[in-house]
């Protein structure tokens, strides 16, 4: 009886893990064990286990104990005794105070079988004898029943758990993956007037006409201090000339994906049964799958193969899925073992900003596959819009998180589609990867990314940083003259800060490196947004 007892307070500690687990103070001091257990090496003295496993078994023991001693300070037994007619006897305050101090010494002596071996000769314990508390077994009708509906009831708690964790049931994250989403390139477009837009950060190559000319890709730089430093974060703000509205495509963080769903792994025996390959994949050594420095012959080869990107779409999939209203499904596929999934996608959460439930789906851009969460923001954040979608690629460890942001009205709706058809759905993308792109021959053969590719570093050869500033020069003076032409106000303003911006990150790259940028590039900008702020037509040919 002490021993389902004991269970059944456990089953407490164990959901009471999983509901602090949302805090992140105890997350932390979780990992903190976890990596505290890996680094002392006692996890590879015993095989059959990791720090993982060992930090929650740690934690769960103290969290019932803890559970214990204030439910024997207040009712002179544990929860899981008193409901199974285990008593203590003697005065009402010391059955609370003696029994308190019992508790305590289960820290030390409760793991130890041998401690506790008199309780199964009708013999009091050892931590009864040192506290003078005695434990009686009175067990009733009703108490003798209980076993039968505790022991399924801590199993159930056991299994489900791990869904207090962040109140997964209830976080009302909508989910539609019934379909595959494929942007296509449209077919009646004339492919006279397409040209190749590939870009090194961005780890792509897209051939597109932007939508016929319609959308102009704005380079620009968010800057911000970090501590004594200025970091300065590349990305790309597009305007749609129909419309005449404005989105932003950025990197918002870069992380390793198998690294994540190793999390997925841990504690579910059924994962190598229903997800062989990717068990496999997890196996290896993360270096196998790590960026490649790019060659020719390799034609944009996947490190991870296509059964294992299978793998990871299902596994993440049904992270997502898995809710109130999808449990029953979730178990008969995946089986009971709730706890990977649900960190999983807790992870994953943890990639977006916060402040708006997102709604989830899978969308094919051009070679890859994305996971994408589409969120609404009433207040958005400094250098985002108000409609933000957040796409993962899937098919890769080298995984990182694109924010794509417009305003939040029709006009900005219709962009973004087609933004996102004839330009991020005609991408091939190099994610395992890098120096894909050599700097261009000539200005012919340069595009805008080029600009957020090299303008922030300071290992140009003079060469290359000429032909950089003269082709900024000649792009922007192109777009100036038909903001100008247009009287496109909106375009106007964008100009103007991008412009701000450009000397900026100039003037810091000229601090670092001394004269990187020449006086005559920085005088170019200036000129440029006098003259657009005097509406000036020779200056502009028009």
């Amino acid at each position: 009886m002490r021993m389902m007892a004991f269970l059944g307070d456990f089953a407490m500690g164990y959901t009471a893990f999983y509901y602090l687990y949302s805090f992140d103070y105890f997350s932390k001091l979780y990992l903190q064990l976890s990596s505290y257990l890996a680094r002392e090496g006692l996890v590879e003295e015993l095989a059959w286990i990791n720090s993982h496993y060992l930090a929650t078994a740690v934690l769960v023991f103290l969290l019932t104990l803890v559970l214990r001693f204030y439910a024997t300070l207040f009712l002179g037994v544990s929860f899981g005794q008193g409901v199974l007619g285990i008593r203590g006897t003697g005065g009402f305050l010391w059955k609370r105070i003696g029994g308190g101090a019992r508790v305590v010494l289960e820290v030390l002596l409760g793991p130890a079988l041998i401690f506790n071996l008199p309780v199964f000769f009708g013999k009091r314990s050892l931590k009864e004898l040192l506290t003078s508390t005695v434990l009686v077994e009175k067990p009733t009708l009703i108490s003798a029943s209980l076993p039968f509906i505790l022991i399924p009831l801590c199993v159930l708690g056991a299994f489900f758990a791990p869904l207090l964790q962040n109140l997964t049931l209830i976080d009302g994250i909508s989910v539609s993956f019934s379909q595959k989403i494929q942007e296509r390139l449209d077919n009646r477009s004339d492919f006279k007037s397409f040209e190749t837009y590939s870009s090194n950060r961005f780890k792509m190559s897209s051939l597109s006409s932007l939508n016929k000319g319609r959308f102009i890709l704005l380079p620009s730089f968010e800057v911000t201090k970090v501590g004594n430093k200025r970091k300065i974060t590349p990305y790309i703000q597009i305007y749609d000339k129909k419309n005449q509205t404005d989105g932003i495509l950025k990197i918002t963080k870069k992380f390793n994906l198998l690294r994540l769903l190793e999390i997925g792994r841990v504690g579910n025996p059924l994962f190598v049964k229903r997800y062989p390959e990717l068990d496999l994949i997890l196996a290896q050594d993360r270096k196998k799958f790590g960026r490649k420095k790019y060659h020719q012959d390799l034609k944009r080869t996947p490190l991870i193969n296509p059964l294992g990107q299978e793998e990871i779409e299902s596994f993440i999939q049904s992270s997502f899925e898995l809710s109130l209203s999808h449990l029953f499904g979730h178990i008969l596929n995946n089986g009971p073992f709730l706890r990977g999934y649900v960190q999983v996608r807790n992870k994953m959460m943890e990639l977006i900003d916060l402040g708006s439930t997102p709604e989830v789906d899978m969308v094919n851009l051009g070679s890859h596959r994305f996971l994408r969460l589409k969120q609404s923001f009433e207040d958005p954040l400094p250098d985002t819009k108000g409609q933000v979608e957040s796409l993962i690629p899937l098919g890769t460890n080298n995984s990182m998180v694109f924010q794509f942001s417009w305003k939040k009205n029709i006009q900005a709706a219709l962009a973004r589609k087609a933004f996102r058809s004839t330009f991020l759905g005609n991408s091939h993308w190099f994610f395992d990867y890098y120096g894909i792109f050599e700097f261009p021959k000539s200005e012919l053969e340069m595009n805008p990314l080029h600009i957020l590719d090299y303008f922030t570093k300071q290992d140009l050869n003079p060469q290359q940083r000429e032909l950089l500033e003269e082709y900024i020069y000649r792009y922007y003076y192109n777009i100036c003259r038909y903001g100008l032409i247009s009287k496109d106000l909106g375009l106007q303003e964008l100009l103007l800060a991008n412009l701000n911006r450009y000397l900026l990150v100039a003037r810091v790259n000229n601090s670092l490196k001394r004269n990187y940028y020449s006086d005559k590039f920085l005088s170019l900008i200036k000129e440029l947004k006098k003259n657009m702020l005097r509406n000036n037509k020779d200056y502009y040919n028009y």
